[in-house]
């Protein structure tokens, strides 16, 4: 079965005490298919990552939230499924990626999630050499990741997540602690995604790096998503956008 990821009527309602609720993400509907890469983009506090994180699950089991609308994986409903459910299928880089370790020391780090799936050694070797070659990170082998810079902090766990070989993959904001290289790296990494036929979804504030790869756009505003089709992108629909919604992002 082909992977499809639909969001229905998606809402997300805050309630703070003392203050009244509001939605953080107001009856956000897309589809999204195999090898298909969405770009959000929007003001700080706009609700992109709060968005990754109804996707994950991380909203509402940690973050508490009344949730509406539906979120579904082919024909499986993630709207019931836990954080830990959810894990088998869909992947995610955090803005901090401190955050996402359970290791000290790197290659570790990169042999967890599949020793949590039970591959034998020698796959496991094979899979974590293909992704280091990918992303120039076999130099972080062997280290200590808390002794790592910010940059390589967050291609470790690019490439964490890599290995997984999950159907969906979340990104918000990799490319903030990444020097020009590091961001050409990434992009490569997120083709790779799109050629394996896997779904990525990218919360960025710059989008230069993936005006060739991704396939739609969507800024969010107010909790509201525009859905716009990259094959839409010409210089003055751009213009209109960046006037519209305040953007740099292009840039």
């Amino acid at each position: 079965m082909s992977t499809l990821l639909e969001a229905e009527h998606l809402t997300k309602i805050f309630t703070q005490r003392g203050k009244e609720s509001f939605k953080a993400v107001d009856d956000v509907s897309f589809t999204l298919k195999p090898g298909e890469t969405l770009g959000i983009v929007g003001e700080s506090g706009s609700g992109k990552s709060s968005l990754l994180k109804v996707i994950n699950g991380i909203i509402p089991e940690i973050t508490e939230a009344e949730i509406s609308g539906e979120i579904k994986l082919n024909d499986m409903r993630l709207n019931e499924m836990d954080i830990a459910q959810r894990s088998r299928y869909i992947s995610t880089v955090y803005q901090n990626p401190k955050t996402q370790f359970y290791c000290v020391e790197s290659t570790d780090e990169l042999a967890f999630p599949l020793e949590n799936r039970n591959l034998p050694k020698d796959e496991m070797v094979k899979i974590i050499k293909k992704y280091t070659e990918l992303l120039d990170t076999e130099k972080l082998l062997n280290r200590n990741i808390f002794s790592l810079s910010g940059g390589e902090k967050q291609l470790m766990a690019i490439t964490s997540v890599m290995t997984m070989d999950n159907q969906v993959y979340l990104f918000d904001e990799p490319s903030a602690s990444l020097d020009h290289h590091s961001i050409g790296l990434l992009k490569k990494c997120i083709a790779e995604l799109k050629r394996k036929g896997k779904i990525v979804i990218i919360a960025e504030h710059r989008l230069y790096y993936l005006k060739e790869i991704m396939d739609y756009l969507a800024v969010l505003k107010e909790g509201k998503l525009e859905m716009i089709s990259v094959e839409d992108l010409d210089h003055d629909k751009i213009c209109r956008l960046k006037e519209k919604y305040a953007l740099r992002s292009f840039e």
